[in-house]
């Protein structure tokens, strides 16, 4: 980029004007002081070498919201510097799950997610006057913990943050997993009924 002498050097910094709609223009950080880079420059050179190695079609970069700007810059960055594909570079965006961050911390597995949902399942049949006693209850309760988890994400937007509660996510009544298996219970069983 510097040899295309498009870079503006400041007080030790390499930067980039980029526009990246008619209305907003970005300054883009590409070398730190030290002569460091940043994940910019790291993902032109990342997205450069993919091309030549691969010559995808096109190139998804599955990333929280938060990223947007960096994502613009990129493709933007692209176009700049003359690549012909750089419309074919997307970021698929989503939301956070709010409480649940890798950089504070606060990460959390999705075996342990899982482990937690199965037990709070498992107690909540165990606490319902309608839950029949079987020999798979565990079973049972590890089906209805990992859906309730899964329907729980599905049903928030994906582009939306979300803080996780686990009193929603195990919500007996409307649109939850808990529910949706209740009523697929009910259902079997009259179909059962009726074909008997």
């Amino acid at each position: 980029m510097k040899d295309h002498d498009i870079c503006v050097y400041s007080e030790g910094l390499v930067q980039l004007k980029v526009p990246v709609n008619a209305d907003r223009e970005l300054t883009v950080t590409l070398e730190k002081t030290d002569g460091s880079t940043l994940y910019i420059s790291r993902d032109i050179a990342a997205v450069l070498d993919r091309k030549e190695k691969y010559n995808f079609d096109k190139a998804y970069y599955v990333v929280d919201n938060n990223q947007s700007d960096h994502f613009l810059s990129l493709v933007a960055i692209l176009k700049i510097l003359g690549y012909d594909w750089y419309s074919s570079v997307h970021h698929i965006k989503f939301g956070q799950i709010e409480g649940m961050s890798t950089r504070k911390g606060k990460l959390v597995h999705l075996k342990d997610l899982l482990e937690e949902a199965k037990s709070k399942a498992f107690i909540s049949m165990l606490n319902s006057s309608t839950t029949r006693a079987t020999n798979n209850m565990d079973e049972i309760a590890d089906v209805i913990g990992m859906s309730a988890v899964m329907i729980n994400d599905m049903k928030n937007r994906r582009q939306s943050n979300y803080k996780f509660d686990w009193d929603k996510v195990l919500y007996m009544k409307g649109d939850s997993a808990t529910t949706l298996h209740y009523n697929h219970a009910r259902l079997f069983r009259k179909l059962c009924d009726i074909i008997t």
